[in-house]
């Protein structure tokens, strides 16, 4: 399977991407990893662009998550896979200190509209269930404009 197939792909010379938004899992950083409010400030000083992650919840909905676990980045446990997207949505994400926000695990669709139009968002996914490619493929083709790069990774 190409995950290529229907979408447009730009190559930039000098584009920088930003992995997780500013949000890496680092002391005193206050923005959570894959997290809105990380997406809008990793933009804001000039990025061109976001890689993000995406896991596949128990009803077949794609959330913005590094880990298929949710211990390291949010206040609830378990496999992403093992809860609802509105299970997923009561979690709250950390800090780069472990601490809790009010910030909670968003689903693709948000995090595409938190970045400018003309921002690069490549999605990331690792397939760790059958359907997880046609998933993400579907997901993504569902948000993507004419206008769009949206790039689909596997591993």
């Amino acid at each position: 399977m190409n995950p290529s197939v229907g979408f447009r792909s730009l190559r930039i010379a000098g584009a920088g991407i930003v992995l997780r938004g500013a949000g890496a899992s680092t002391p005193d950083n206050p923005y959570p990893e894959n997290s809105l409010s990380s997406f809008r400030k990793a933009i804001a000083p000039g990025a061109n662009g976001i890689e993000l992650d995406v896991e596949l919840t128990s009803d077949g909905r794609l959330i913005v998550m590094h880990d298929d676990m949710l211990d390291r980045t949010a206040t609830c446990t378990g496999c992403v896979s093992a809860y609802t997207l509105a299970e997923v949505r009561e979690c709250n994400l950390l800090d780069g200190d472990g601490q809790p926000t009010i910030e909670v695990p968003p689903p693709l669709p948000e995090s595409y509209d938190a970045v400018p139009d003309d921002a690069l968002v490549n999605v990331w996914t690792v397939p760790r269930a059958a359907d997880m490619q046609s998933a993400t493929n579907e997901g993504v083709t569902a948000i993507v404009t004419d206008e769009s790069a949206v790039l689909v990774g596997y591993e």
